[in-house]
């Protein structure tokens, strides 16, 4: 094979590789909103959670001058209190991770309060308020904005089924001379 097919192997390659990132960005936008509106409910819910939680254990330490243990903890929650998660009280923060500021800034806590969400611990600090917990849409999105997002991914999409053409068929487009 010569330098030349070679390099058409290359370019038709990259073409089919174009074409599938292009596919790709056309099953995931339709569906991009519903991921983060879910991501951000299952995040409040958390977020109900360990607040009913805290206050609780706030109260208990206030009172008692200790943490309550696994079986004080479920007597004393309020009603209402949980929910889908199984939250946890630890005296080390070292779950909460120190990829975020607010994870660094929970290892200073005395406990914490957290949850295992699947793939990442979620942590809430009682005395502080202090918490690993995204509730806002900027925070769950690229740019801040799911619109944004939405735009740019299309944007991206198109430009991989526009290149793919150009480098499937580089005759086909006119070539601009100035």
């Amino acid at each position: 094979m010569n330098l030349v097919a070679g390099l058409m192997v290359v370019q038709r390659m990259t073409a089919i590789m174009l074409v599938l990132a292009g596919v790709v960005g056309c099953l995931i936008l339709p569906g991009y909103r519903g991921v983060v509106e879910h991501t951000l409910a299952n995040s409040r819910d958390i977020d109900r959670q360990f607040r009913a939680f805290g206050g609780a254990v706030v109260l208990f330490e206030a009172h008692r001058h200790r943490l309550p243990d696994k079986e004080e903890l479920g007597k004393i929650l309020p009603v209402g209190a949980y929910g889908r998660y199984q939250v946890e009280l630890g005296t080390d923060a070292t779950i909460c991770g120190q990829e975020s500021p607010e994870g660094r800034q929970l290892q200073r806590s005395a406990y914490v309060l957290w949850t295992w969400r699947g793939e990442w611990a979620e942590c809430f600090a009682p005395r502080t308020g202090i918490t690993t917990v995204v509730t806002r849409e900027d925070g769950q999105t690229v740019l801040r904005s799911i619109i944004a997002d939405q735009m740019t991914f299309g944007a991206i999409t198109l430009a991989c089924f526009a290149f793919a053409i150009r480098l499937w068929n580089p005759g086909s487009w006119r070539e601009v001379q100035v």
